[in-house]
């Protein structure tokens, strides 16, 4: 067993992404919250756990959740919380349900050793909590150490995935840049084998998806578990393990998911908890990178390798390359500058564009022969070997054409209709297009007949000088 002594002073701490941590860095913290220090000693056995269950829809949740905010930025205690939003996390709701929690809000601290239920006031819920702070800070916990490290991966989720083939030559690069590699390390300092449970939860330092009642961000809200397994540890002994966490594979449960994680909002704690009576026996927490965002991208992209840079400091998570080449293996990398001007390389990613077909020629279906003044329709079928999308535009022969059509999904019917008005053999053309820029053309020749009454001199002649009379009698042909 243990019992700390751990003074809480005012200092400055340089955070890095490989920087290691057993105890909140309080001050960067209360840069976020809005604090002023405390200084204080206390004797204290282990880092305290506060757990807190609530809703977002929970009036009184509110003062439960500004109670736990005043009295972490006062720095009083070694201590950290989590908000478990259980309305709205199906993770945070099954650990809701684990610990059979029936009133809402409610702080477990030390996984239940004491449990605060309800909250009237903040000044009534920071009396609760600064007197279970306290008496689980003088708790008899087994001697355990708990060291956690991070460091954020950069670019990744790399669309096309490396090595990819067949790619569409009309196509965006997109990445992501929401993953984590969390490193921790957990000493037994105790004479004999320790057998418990680890859990190492993902946070967020100000919620990004949900409120409390006073509008106010939910602080260190849980969004899903890193690493939640039983552990077993030899007298003298260590356990670690390198755990990869990404954003974009995890959810709320409800159809959210974190791929729009950002550095500089995420807090990592973990809490090791005895099997005997499922209480917290030590607690670490680890800020991802406090100032590190907002983050810009370079690019590099071509058909060398190593690939040249073709855009610096965009903000976007995509990139437009323009049309590329079939059958051409394309190179490319991107390199992350956080707010703090320090770099992150990426790997080089490749990939390999399709070797396109063009579209099928189609048969224009359509009468063979007319009469001019009367509107004929002509169909065809547009169909691509490779299913792209396709134009359609058609020529007349007569010196008319139509605007590129579509873009309609391969397979598809496409008709159209057209009137000549004068008589003669006329040749029609359709030409097809897809996505990539290849055509291909269609022909029919239709013949448009002159009407037989013009055969007759008087009547030829009487039309010529009164022509309005000739269109209305096609009306009623």
């Amino acid at each position: 067993m243990k019992i700390e002594i751990i003074s809480i002073l005012i200092f400055i701490i340089l955070i890095t992404t490989y920087a290691r941590a057993i105890t909140p860095s309080y001050n960067n913290l209360k840069e976020l919250l809005g604090s002023n220090p405390i200084i204080t000693e206390k004797i204290y056995s282990h880092n305290i756990s506060g757990e807190f269950f609530t809703l977002t829809t929970c009036t009184y949740c509110k003062y439960a959740h500004k109670a736990l905010k005043n009295i972490y930025n006062g720095n009083n205690y070694p201590f950290n919380y989590i908000s478990f939003v259980y309305n709205k996390n199906e993770h945070a709701s099954e650990r809701y349900g684990e610990l059979d929690i029936f009133v809402t809000p409610t702080v477990a601290w030390d996984g239940g050793f004491i449990r605060d239920e309800g909250a009237q006031s903040i000044q009534e819920a920071m009396d609760k909590y600064n007197s279970s702070i306290v008496s689980c800070g003088n708790r008899s916990v087994y001697d355990i150490d708990l060291f956690l490290d991070l460091e954020w991966s950069g670019a990744v989720n790399n669309i096309p995935y490396d090595g990819e083939e067949n790619v569409s030559i009309n196509n965006f690069l997109k990445w992501t840049n929401s993953e984590m590699m969390i490193d921790f390390e957990i000493y037994n300092n105790e004479p004999s084998q320790y057998n418990g449970h680890l859990h190492v939860y993902v946070t967020e330092i100000n919620s990004t998806f949900w409120n409390d009642q006073y509008g106010d961000p939910y602080t260190f809200a849980f969004l899903d578990y890193a690493f939640n397994e039983n552990i077993t540890i030899n007298s003298g002994g260590m356990l670690n393990s390198i755990i990869s966490w990404d954003g974009t594979n995890h959810d709320d449960g409800f159809g959210n998911n974190y791929e729009n994680i950002t550095q500089d909002n995420i807090m990592v704690i973990a809490a090791v908890i005895d099997e005997n009576n499922d209480y917290v026996d030590e607690t670490g927490v680890y800020f991802a990178g406090i100032g590190t965002d907002p983050k810009t991208y370079d690019v590099y992209f071509g058909e060398s390798n190593p690939p040249p840079i073709v855009a610096s400091n965009q903000s976007n998570l995509t990139f437009n390359p323009g049309k590329l080449k079939s059958e051409t293996t394309y190179y490319w990398r991107i390199v992350v500058w956080d707010n703090n001007s320090i770099p992150k390389y990426g790997p080089v990613w490749h990939f390999k564009t399709l070797k396109n077909e063009p579209p099928n020629t189609p048969d224009i279906i359509g009468p063979n022969k007319g009469k001019p003044g009367v509107e004929y329709t002509f169909c065809i079928n547009a169909s691509d070997p490779d299913n792209d999308n396709l134009l359609v535009s058609w020529n007349w022969g007569d010196g008319t054409s139509t605007e590129w059509g579509g873009p309609y999904e391969s397979g598809t019917e496409v008709w159209y209709s057209h009137i000549w008005n004068e008589k003669g053999t006329y040749t029609i053309s359709v030409t097809i297009k897809d996505f990539h820029g290849e055509t291909v053309t269609a022909y029919k020749e239709v013949i448009m007949l002159r009407n037989k009454l013009m055969k007759n001199p008087f009547l030829y002649n009487f039309f010529e000088r009164f022509p309005l009379l000739n269109k209305i009698l096609y009306l009623f042909k």
